[in-house]
């Protein structure tokens, strides 16, 4: 059956319309293919509409356990609560949905997934349906864990060291001081917060000709300005710290 207009211009027919349909169903599931997420789709109530083959291929549920609710049978037990609780109250509120829960794998392996939903509004603004989509995350997790664990390694071989550390970011600003530093630019005295605080309370001379250095050759500012001090370029200073002690 093919529709028109009164002036005679052409509409979709039912051919156009049954093409239509199946060039999204194509893209949908490129998309899924190329971004490696499990996309899905939900009624107004939150029933798993649709193709569940992404969801059924990751998890090994067949269609039918997945309904129902029966998806949540493959998240872990600790998170089950979670994730239903927030997913109820998405619904309830019409909001766009995000969550990260344990899913587990064919395998038997838990994956940390993100999932995220958003709410597809009817011209009535009512939902009609929400499109979701599930993203392992556990390599970006594992990354986090790493990263914090040798963060907290290092903080305590810093914490360790009898040399005086300190870290600056590109504008000075401390970021580190490590106890041997704070020893070393204070004493027992109370240390300062803010950078610029303790550089202005420093002196510091040079300890071969006793001259007091200039801030632009104190060392944090020529490192500050490029200049790598290390090997034959190191040089050493007299510091006189915030309790009044000289130290070179």
């Amino acid at each position: 059956m093919q529709l028109s207009q009164d002036d005679g211009s052409r509409m979709l027919d039912a051919s156009d319309l049954s093409s239509y349909a199946h060039l999204l169903e194509e893209r949908y599931h490129a998309l899924a293919m190329v971004t490696g997420q499990i996309i899905w789709t939900a009624d107004a109530h939150g029933h798993l509409t649709g193709d569940l083959h992404p969801w059924c291929a990751f998890t090994g549920q067949a269609p039918d356990e997945a309904q129902e609710g029966g998806w949540s049978a493959v998240t872990h037990p600790e998170d089950r609560e979670g994730i239903q609780r927030t997913w109820r109250e998405a619904l309830m509120q019409q909001t766009p949905y995000e969550h990260e829960a344990r899913i587990q794998r064919y395998d038997g392996e838990f994956r940390c997934m993100l999932i995220r939903a958003a709410p597809v509004f009817a011209g009535n603004n009512r939902v009609r349906e929400w499109i979701g989509t599930c993203t392992d995350i556990t390599e970006l997790r594992r990354a986090e864990q790493n990263a914090a664990r040798q963060a907290r390694e290092v903080e305590i071989i810093l914490d360790t060291l009898a040399e005086g550390v300190a870290v600056y970011d590109a504008d000075g600003a401390t970021v580190r001081i490590n106890p041997a530093a704070r020893r070393i630019i204070a004493g027992e005295a109370p240390l300062p917060l803010d950078t610029q605080e303790r550089v202005r309370r420093y002196q510091m001379r040079d300890p071969v000709t006793n001259r007091l250095l200039t801030a632009d050759e104190w060392p944090l500012t020529r490192i500050l300005h490029g200049e790598v001090l290390s090997g034959d370029e190191a040089v050493d200073i007299a510091l006189r710290g915030l309790d009044g002690q000289e130290r070179i």
